[in-house]
């Protein structure tokens, strides 16, 4: 091999060497949705997804505009109140920690602790109505959503929706640009919170 030879050889090495100046030069698309985000509970392990209601069975083929534009997910959650559960009630639902407790002398954080928002707030535009629409139909035990335009139209604005049934939405903070979204119903025949999750980056 020549000097040259070798030189172009040593070069080669080097670059090969050398980390490169920006880790992840192209947005990576099996980096999970997930990222940043810390671990919550939306299925129960000990009932698994097989108990999840017919009707959120497709729920995953809607997403929720932000800067993910992240995938709905389906929710099933073992619950015996007589009602929703309050903020604090169902941040311990939620906690993945299967340790975690209701800690009522706990200072409060805007930051950190869950908000339930109206279904006016979440969404303002009817963007959801079908998946609404289909946390509902879980709630009541039904195993289709029928009647659902899509456009917003059939339920009308969110107050109104408010009167159909007892859905409630839940914001779960994960820092100050991510959130998780819980919109739940009471499913009360089965001891059960029934509904959706998902993922926002709100910068």
């Amino acid at each position: 091999m020549s000097s040259s030879d070798e030189a172009y050889a040593a070069f080669l090495d080097r670059a090969n060497q050398a980390p490169h100046p920006h880790p992840h030069p192209h947005p990576d698309p099996h980096r999970p949705v997930s990222a940043g985000f810390r671990s919550t509970k939306a299925i129960d392990p000990a009932a698994g997804r097989d108990d999840v209601p017919p009707a959120l069975q497709n729920v995953h083929q809607h997403t929720y505009t932000s800067e993910t534009d992240a995938p709905f997910e389906p929710v099933r959650l073992t619950w015996r109140g007589a009602a929703l559960p309050t903020e604090r009630e169902f941040q311990a639902l939620v906690d993945a920690d299967a340790d975690a407790a209701l800690d009522t002398d706990a200072d409060d954080d805007d930051n950190d602790n869950v908000s339930r928002v109206s279904l006016a707030a979440f969404d303002p535009r009817n963007q959801y109505t079908d998946v609404i629409e289909m946390v509902r139909a879980a709630a009541a035990g039904a195993t289709a959503v029928t009647g659902v335009t899509g456009s917003g139209h059939g339920l009308g604005l969110g107050g109104q929706r408010e009167q159909l049934a007892p859905v409630a939405v839940y914001r779960v903070p994960h820092g100050p640009t991510r959130a998780e979204y819980f919109v739940v119903g009471m499913d009360a025949g089965r001891a059960r919170l029934v509904g959706v999750r998902v993922r926002a980056v709100e910068s």
